[in-house]
């Protein structure tokens, strides 16, 4: 999955995006919009309201909260694991 904010779906620089990883642009633009993805995006709202989440991204695995972009490889590692694997350096 890839990350977009709001308004990025469109232009070549998505398409290019998009194509990147294999994807067709038109598919993925289709899929975003369709009612099953809105209606999942609304219980993920509903959600994260009910969790008071809100601001940078939030990943939440098994209960744990991981706040912002940099802890993405903690969560990554929290599923994996059960903990968060550091790397020496």
């Amino acid at each position: 999955m890839v990350p977009v904010r709001r308004g990025e779906w469109r232009g070549a620089q998505s398409a290019r995006r998009v194509g990147q990883i294999g994807q067709d642009y038109d598919r993925v633009v289709e899929t975003a919009r369709s009612v099953p993805v809105r209606r999942e995006l609304e219980m993920q709202t509903d959600e994260a309201r009910r969790l008071r989440l809100f601001g940078s991204p939030i990943f939440i695995v098994d209960g744990e909260i991981f706040w912002g972009d940099d802890r993405l490889e903690d969560a990554i590692s929290w599923a994996r694991h059960g903990r968060v694997l550091r790397q020496a350096g």
